[in-house]
């Protein structure tokens, strides 16, 4: 089948110049030309992008899909990126976008993108006496939002103007409750609340972190002064100091059990996990570049803190960013190294230009 270019409303199935008389009064007339071009494919009906618009959270992905129109399509967009199979990546930053796909007609549909920022409520854990107030915000995401508590003495209200109002019951022991928020889009944000019952406690009581991470501990209520020690899991990690507040060190996976003593000496303890960190990646694993091209290698996984450096070859390489320069033909090789000594390796195969 042969299909042809479409002009205006009709589309014509000839090769020759086409002339249309418009007669405009029996004393004078004037024409215009329409020229038809013959295009392999076959029409499918109006060019439609799907979904037609979509609201999506900074940096996500969404593919979005053509029907109708004449093959190829091209894909292009304002502020975030797509590729050639219509993936979409939206951009850093909160922003209104627009995806556009283009036939070979020249037609073009298009979608608009509303990108918004991560959803978040601020701060995202706070200490309250017995009885006391507290005061969150609400930023990113998309409104409406509803919020809910695991609670059954203390309360919270929302204005709807992203302020969360809550108010602490009056607990004989210390507890711990848990504001959730809700986007329309079904994205949660979580605030801890610990509710003090007016004794000695320990802020985090647990906490689960990274390798290499540091967490603060601080002590409350009670009677000063305050001494913190690992009781264990102390080849965990190590703390800052011994006093109020200090800072606990991730050094390897595991368990550690932090305490407090206060001069009463009542005692409380804060549980820290430690994961082992995702396996050391390097991207790309392999390349073949020409003489003088660069090109950057990215890290992730390990524990952060990654340094580059070529092994073997004539390429160099940037220890900090990771770009890399090849010099000369033959077989390069850059590792990267992570904070624990973990090392990766890719290769390069270098051509003359």
């Amino acid at each position: 089948m042969k299909t042809f270019w479409r002009i205006g409303p009709l589309v014509l199935s000839t090769l020759f110049l086409s002339a249309i008389l418009v007669i405009s009064s029996c004393s004078n007339f004037s024409f215009s030309f329409f020229l038809s071009k013959e295009l392999d494919g076959e029409y499918l009906g109006p060019l439609e992008l799907a979904p037609s618009k979509a609201v999506m959270m900074i940096g996500k992905k969404i593919t979005v899909s053509v029907s109708g129109g004449l093959e190829p399509y091209r894909y292009s967009c304002e502020k975030g990126t797509i590729d050639e199979n219509g993936m979409y990546t939206a951009p850093s930053t909160s922003n209104a976008d627009i995806i556009m796909v283009e036939d070979a007609y020249g037609d073009i549909a298009i979608s608009s993108v509303r990108v918004v920022e991560d959803l978040q409520v601020l701060p995202d854990n706070d200490v309250v006496d017995s009885g006391g107030t507290a005061a969150f915000y609400v930023t990113g995401g998309l409104a409406p939002y509803t919020v809910s508590l695991t609670s059954d003495t203390s309360t919270v209200s929302f204005d709807n103007l992203k302020t969360i109002s809550f108010k602490a019951s009056s607990p004989s022991v210390n507890e711990t409750d848990t504001v959730t928020v809700t986007d329309s889009l079904g994205n949660t944000a979580v605030v801890t609340v610990l509710v003090s019952a007016g004794g000695l406690y320990i802020d985090p009581p647990a906490a689960t972190i990274n390798i290499g991470d540091t967490i603060s501990l601080t002590a409350y209520n009670g009677s000063p002064l305050y001494s913190f020690s690992i009781i264990s899991g102390t080849n965990v990690g190590t703390l800052s100091t011994t006093s109020n507040p200090t800072t606990f060190t991730a050094t390897a996976a595991g368990a550690a059990t932090i305490q407090v003593t206060d001069s009463l000496p009542n005692t409380e303890q804060s549980t820290i996990t430690v994961r082992s960190p995702d396996p050391l990646y390097l991207q790309p694993s392999s390349a073949t570049v020409k003489i003088g091209d660069t090109i950057q290698f990215t890290a992730s996984g390990g524990v952060a803190g990654y340094t580059y450096k070529v092994i073997s070859g004539a390429g160099t390489i940037d220890s900090t960013t990771g770009f890399y320069t090849a010099v000369k033909q033959g077989n390069d090789r850059v590792q990267v190294t992570d904070s624990q000594g973990t090392t990766v390796t890719a290769s390069i195969s270098v051509k003359k230009n």
